[in-house]
């Protein structure tokens, strides 16, 4: 299963995926995807903010994949490191 989403900018809105709002999250697997089109959030500042939220989306049942958007913080996405994931 496949769940697109967009907009989520950390305490805001993350409860737009927080499985205890999103019904459908609590039916999801590892098999699934929550993908977040533009202005992720949960990647700010490279602080402990970021971390909490990478960690709690990391203990998800799902995979969750964002898209960036024009309200992110390029200069810290450009510190992560590219890799490849599931062959892509």
């Amino acid at each position: 299963m496949i769940y697109i989403t967009g907009d989520i900018h950390r305490e805001q809105d993350i409860h737009k995926i927080n499985p205890r709002e999103f019904e459908a999250g609590n039916h999801l697997t590892p098999d699934d995807y929550v993908i977040i089109c533009g202005d992720f959030g949960c990647i700010w500042d490279g602080g402990s903010g970021d971390r909490f939220w990478l960690n709690w989306l990391e203990s998800l049942p799902w995979n969750t994949l964002f898209v960036d958007g024009n309200h992110e913080n390029f200069d810290v996405l450009k510190t992560y490191p590219v890799v490849d994931y599931k062959g892509g």
